[in-house]
């Protein structure tokens, strides 16, 4: 995944998974559970320069500008 800095909305497209940021010496800065068609939730995060996004347990997560 290749997103620009900045400020998101994400939700999850349906199940249950868990998204994880990463600061560029790989200390955890964020953690959300995410779920989709049955628990629907949205959650902001703010994405910074260098860091990694890992997300498992769920097939797809929707990235919207904001």
């Amino acid at each position: 995944m290749d997103n620009k800095p900045g400020k998101y909305s994400i939700k999850g497209n349906g199940g249950f998974g868990h998204l994880l940021i990463l600061d560029r010496d790989g200390k955890s800065k964020i953690y959300e559970v995410i779920s989709g068609q049955f628990a629907s939730t949205e959650s902001e995060i703010q994405l910074e320069e260098g860091q990694t996004v890992k997300i498992t347990g769920i097939s797809m997560v929707n990235f919207q500008s904001s």
